[in-house]
């Protein structure tokens, strides 16, 4: 059996390809969201290379894992590896959001002394 162009989109529309791109865009925009409110924090607590260096540490690991990753979806199945590091996406964010040293003592401090400068 041949799936043709047409047959495909059908079976997208009919099954769960909308949840699924539903999904990953929800997932996009909270990843963005998470990007920027730790270059924010990373801004206002680090030196001048702080925001460069949180920029290269998101883009490398998947530089250096795109190799095997492929592999590891193919032995795995790629739901089970999605869901997977999904969960350890999470816990890693809620470690960075919980834990105290990422914490800025007061923001609003931080921020009312930006204020202050820039006038």
């Amino acid at each position: 059996m041949e799936n043709t162009q047409g047959s495909i989109a059908i079976e997208f529309r009919q099954g769960w390809g909308w949840l699924v791109l539903a999904a990953l865009t929800i997932s996009t925009i909270g990843d963005e969201i998470t990007l920027l409110t730790l270059m924010f924090r990373t801004a206002e607590s680090a030196r001048a290379y702080g925001v460069p260096a949180l920029l290269i540490a998101e883009l490398l690991p998947g530089l250096i894992a795109a190799p095997w990753a492929g592999r590891l979806i193919d032995r795995r199945g790629a739901g089970r590896v999605l869901v997977v590091v999904s969960a350890l996406q999470a816990a890693a964010i809620a470690l960075i959001a919980y834990y105290p040293a990422f914490r800025p003592s007061r923001p609003e401090a931080a921020i009312l002394a930006r204020l202050k400068n820039e006038h």
